[in-house]
């Protein structure tokens, strides 16, 4: 998706904005979403559950700064 708005032309988005996004709820939310729709995709390619669960896990709380279980 953002490849795709680069080459549109579309305006630049602001550093600060997405930074401010991310940390926000939604933004929280979507990343979390992310990694678990990035999980199953793993998980149904052959990834070993418990390892694809834990990768997700480490993504999350890398992008969110939640805690990693």
């Amino acid at each position: 998706m953002g490849l795709a708005r680069h080459l549109s032309g579309a305006p630049a988005v602001d550093p600060a904005e997405a930074a401010a996004w991310m940390a926000a709820e939604d933004g929280r939310r979507f990343m979390s979403m992310s990694s678990e729709g990035w999980c199953r995709a793993s998980i149904d390619a052959g990834t070993d559950e418990v390892v694809a669960r834990a990768a997700a896990e480490r993504t999350t709380a890398a992008y969110t700064g939640a805690p990693a279980t």
